[in-house]
């Protein structure tokens, strides 16, 4: 069906097929099945040979690389449209990565080593209740202790600056002064 020995193969999740030969791709529907007359879609490459042609899982898009450097293509149908979160999950962020190893982990332990006293599970711990008491009261005692130790400093801002001393004998003087002529 290609004019020239095909480069590069590859197969969509929905069982496209994507044959890259001299200038071009195409993409056959249904060409594992049954043998296809026309291709679904073709995309010729200007100016450069096609070296390999991969399809995006979960996404309906290709990618191109050729001489010249790469190019997306839009082919519809071709991407699973909704991923299993649990499996494989190509966008999942720091927090998933680490609750799926953290499944994992927990997927490898034996289950004959987890074991849980029924007798302990829905009842408070008493005493648990009564440290946390007593650690609050520690924390209030030290923090009185802590205030009482504390001085004031002072930083010499406001009506006791030197400045402002002067200001105020230089004022007296000068009243002193008005009141002569007065």
């Amino acid at each position: 069906y290609s004019p020239q020995p095909a480069v590069s193969l590859d197969i969509s999740q929905r069982g496209l097929l994507g044959v890259g030969h001299g200038t071009s791709a195409t993409i056959w529907k249904d060409a594992l099945v049954t043998k296809a007359k026309s291709p679904y879609m073709k995309h010729r490459v200007v100016g450069s040979d096609l070296q390999r042609f991969r399809f995006r899982p979960y996404e309906d898009a290709g990618i191109v690389g050729h001489s010249n450097g790469v190019a997306s293509i839009v082919i519809p149908g071709a991407g699973e449209a909704n991923f299993d979160s649990l499996e494989v999950n190509p966008f999942q962020d720091v927090k998933q990565r680490n609750e799926a190893e953290v499944r994992s982990l927990l997927d490898k332990l034996a289950p004959e080593m987890i074991s849980l006293d029924p007798n302990v599970i829905g009842t408070l711990d008493r005493d648990m209740d009564a440290a946390r008491e007593e650690k609050k009261k520690l924390a209030e005692e030290a923090d009185l202790r802590n205030s009482k130790k504390k001085k004031t400093k002072n930083r010499m801002r406001g009506r006791n600056t030197v400045t402002k001393k002067l200001q105020r004998k230089k004022a007296v003087i000068l009243d002193a002064n008005s009141a002569k002529y007065r």
